[in-house]
């Protein structure tokens, strides 16, 4: 599997202990790396074009790759398929969604302004 991401979601992967090679790539590069690899955007920019961010991983299996995007997407990705120490609490799910889509409409969006 390569990553191209952040601390957070290496972290889940070490918890679930996947095996992982990490990629660095520029900031500049990060849209055309995401399209090459085939994942998707995160979100939107104001005038609506697609915004692609890291992280994104590849997973393989055998001959098939899926791209996933996004560190919450991702730990929830593998929290579902790998058994082990749980991520997140059962009872802290819809806090934490509301907690991410408030962070992404109204932090991360004021600082690409």
């Amino acid at each position: 599997m390569l990553t191209y991401c952040y601390l957070s979601t290496r972290l889940v992967l070490n918890i679930k202990k996947v095996p992982f090679d990490t990629v660095w790539i520029a900031i500049p590069d990060v849209e055309a790396k995401a399209k090459e690899v085939g994942a998707q955007p995160t979100s939107e920019y104001i005038d609506g074009s697609p915004r692609y961010t890291v992280p994104f991983i590849v997973v393989e299996y055998g001959d098939t790759k899926v791209a996933i995007s996004d560190s919450l997407t991702i730990a929830r990705y593998f929290e579902r398929r790998i058994h082990g120490p749980p991520l997140f609490p059962e009872e802290t799910l819809v806090l934490e969604s509301i907690a991410t889509q408030y962070l992404a409409e109204k932090v991360f969006a004021k600082m690409e302004g």
